[in-house]
């Protein structure tokens, strides 16, 4: 936070900490997830909502913040955003 209040700062690697961010990381606490499976060899971040509005926002944000581009699927019956960093 710098002398206005402001966290608009870059935190790491150029990673600022906006508005896009704190919805990011709000609805990971509140809906997301990280799992794993070693047999498989993977590491796995998901987010989960009934409502597709918000999944695409989340969708949005990682793009436009990290040039990831995750699948949206439905499992469930809840649409469902998984970033998965194996091959």
């Amino acid at each position: 936070v710098d002398e206005q209040g402001s966290m608009a700062d870059p935190v790491c690697d150029g990673i600022v900490f906006d508005a896009d961010m704190a919805y990011l990381l709000g609805f990971f606490l509140a809906d997301g997830w990280v799992d794993r499976d070693n047999r498989r060899g993977y590491h796995r971040l998901a987010f989960a909502a009934m409502d597709r509005v918000i999944i695409e926002r989340i969708h949005d944000i990682l793009f436009r913040k990290f040039g990831i581009v995750p699948a949206i699927t439905m499992h469930d019956g809840m649409n469902t955003l998984r970033v998965s960093d194996s091959a």
